[in-house]
């Protein structure tokens, strides 16, 4: 405990200062405490789930590039699975560092992001490698960290009608990159379209009851 002899007050806390005057405090005798509460870092606390994935993402980046050795003549896609990969830890790190409104955050990340792939893809002579592996796999990233972050933080129940819609646009997305002959692969949109299905079947099952509650509370039934 502190206190200011100009203003006869007590201030709690380690502060050197007078919050009012500014002048210096002095020291009270008595129990020392900090007036803030220790708030646990996410890291620590998010470890369990978090290392696998890690460990997951490792698999899934040397698999991609053994293929690649394997079968050159079908380019470097190895080096887009790894970018996703990236983005998809880049959005985690959005997802448990920042507050607010986390679905809005990813789409307008992904959506920027894929907008400045297809742009340099049309710049460089449009050879469809933006629409085949980069939005799909930008959307598989930002469903998956949607998904982790749901699923294994115990998020909001509030946000739960924009991760659906999410899941469902990025699955039309990707069908409709590849149904219209913009995306000459089939793996990644078919694994994006499947994601996203999948996500909004096991929120349909599983948090049904939310998802209708918050349908009727939005539309002030």
């Amino acid at each position: 405990m502190r206190r200011c002899e100009d203003c006869g007050v007590q201030v709690a806390g380690t502060r050197g200062r007078c919050p009012l005057c500014g002048e210096p405090l002095e020291k009270v005798p008595g129990e020392e405490r900090e007036i803030y509460p220790k708030v646990p870092l996410l890291r620590k606390k998010y470890k369990k789930l978090l290392f696998p994935l890690f460990l997951f993402s490792i698999a899934c980046c040397v698999a991609a590039g053994i293929v690649n050795l394997v079968f050159p003549q079908t380019g470097f896609w190895s080096l887009i699975v790894l970018c996703g990969v990236l983005y998809l830890w880049s959005c985690l790190r959005t997802a448990v560092t920042k507050r607010g409104n986390l679905p809005k955050q990813l789409f307008l990340q992904t959506l920027f992001l894929s907008a400045l792939l297809l742009l340099l893809d049309l710049l460089t002579g449009w050879r469809g490698w933006s629409a085949g592996y980069g939005v799909p796999l930008l959307s598989i990233a930002s469903m998956m960290a949607l998904a982790v972050y749901y699923w294994g933080f115990r998020w909001e129940d509030h946000h739960i009608v924009q991760y659906v819609a999410l899941d469902l646009l990025y699955s039309v997305v990707s069908a409709v990159l590849f149904f219209t002959g913009c995306a000459g692969v089939l793996w990644p949109s078919l694994l994006c379209m499947c994601m996203g299905v999948g996500s909004f079947l096991a929120v349909v099952l599983f948090r049904r009851k939310v998802i209708l509650g918050q349908l009727h509370r939005g539309a002030h039934l």
